[in-house]
């Protein structure tokens, strides 16, 4: 999997892995989660990383669940459909 909303590196026995949605505060929307548990399994089964480091990009750690990503999904329907 190629991340696009998660950065990973690895330093000698140390995995790093970043959020990196800064624009957006980090929140956490099913891609990032996708890249997210995809970067920890590798880590988990690299046998050389001892330690993960959960790290953010920019001036957040994360503002939580994307809520607006449900919102996007649902306009084309939703907002015109239900007359708002």
């Amino acid at each position: 999997m190629q991340y696009e909303q998660v950065l990973s590196k690895n330093i000698g026995n140390i995995c790093r892995i970043s959020l990196n949605r800064p624009a957006h505060r980090n929140a956490q929307g099913r891609q990032l989660l996708a890249e997210l548990d995809d970067a920890m399994q590798k880590a988990e089964q690299d046998t050389n990383v001892n330690v993960v480091i959960l790290a953010a990009e920019g001036d957040h750690f994360s503002a939580g669940h994307d809520l607006k990503e449900g919102q996007r999904a649902a306009e084309p329907y939703g907002r015109t459909a239900l007359g708002l």
